[in-house]
């Protein structure tokens, strides 16, 4: 049980103890005792509410748009400083442009964590980029 659920509870036996007592001094203590949880239920419920705005207010400062394009992760943000940037699709580390001799000069993507990730494009990475953009 949470305590905003607790609350209406507490007043609703309290109700009942007023009810059942024949005492008014013991009445007037219990219709305080409502009083002051009135004002503490208030306050969760602000409180509560002020959590959920902060909640969706940090969700959309670390939003990123994320494409997967020739079989690399692209990512868009705040991080980024609002420009597609690539990352491994294996470990997420940032990647970068390499080059690997096979018989011919080929351009790839390597990993920067050195996960063991590559992928072979047929222009340089910015290309790529324009490609995202275009």
């Amino acid at each position: 049980m949470t305590a905003l659920e607790a609350i209406p509870k507490i007043s609703e036996l309290l109700a009942r103890l007023i009810k059942l007592s024949k005492n008014r001094e013991t009445g007037a203590l219990v219709q305080q005792i409502q009083e002051h949880q009135l004002v503490i239920h208030r306050a969760l419920v602000d409180a509560d509410a002020k959590i959920r705005d902060l909640e969706r207010q940090l969700e959309a400062e670390k939003f990123e748009e994320k494409r997967i394009h020739r079989l690399i992760t692209f990512r868009r943000g705040k991080n980024t400083g609002g420009k597609w940037v690539a990352f491994c699709s294996k470990c997420n580390m940032p990647a970068g442009q390499g080059q690997n001799i096979l018989g011919k000069v080929v351009c790839m993507v390597v990993c920067s964590g050195h996960c063991g990730w590559q992928v072979p494009i047929p222009e340089t990475l910015q290309q790529v980029i324009k490609e995202l953009e275009g």
